[in-house]
């Protein structure tokens, strides 16, 4: 009997598990749909405002970052959080035709635009964790209904 419920138990936590993980890819392949939206950044040497692509701006590259930390109280730690203020990246300058630095103009409508795609995600990873435990918690009872150990 023992080995049924163990059999239970991993057949409704894989089945659990991969539910969840078709749905998470899903949500991640809508968050990044590729988009005709660009990228307003200023030229730190000659101030010349111009745009990039999407593409362009998510690479990986090195990045100069300023943070400011506000009085917003973290429940744990109570600590301060800090909000990314400015960002700079190198870009290609149409008016100086060399790689400079760049600064990101709308950094905070971006930083939001970012974290209401990511909510969902995260959302769903949760209720996968939390079903994990229900169908543990299921298990357990069903196993000390049945009298196995």
């Amino acid at each position: 009997m023992e080995a049924l419920l163990n059999a239970l138990t991993f057949v409704l936590t894989a089945c659990w598990v991969i539910y969840n993980a078709r749905i998470i890819w899903r949500l991640y392949l809508a968050a990044n749909t590729p988009s005709d939206e660009r990228i307003k950044v200023r030229c730190q040497r000659c101030g010349t405002t111009y745009d990039v692509s999407r593409e362009e701006y998510g690479r990986l590259q090195m990045v100069k970052e300023t943070k400011v930390t506000k009085g917003v109280q973290t429940p744990i730690g109570g600590g301060s959080v800090g909000v990314p203020t400015s960002q700079a990246k190198r870009y290609l300058c149409p008016t100086c035709g060399t790689k400079e630095w760049a600064d990101t103009v709308e950094l905070e409508r971006y930083a939001t635009e970012a974290q209401g795609k990511a909510r969902p995600i995260f959302r769903q990873v949760v209720i996968c964790a939390v079903g994990l435990s229900a169908i543990s918690l299921v298990v357990a009872l069903l196993g000390k209904l049945l009298g196995v150990s």
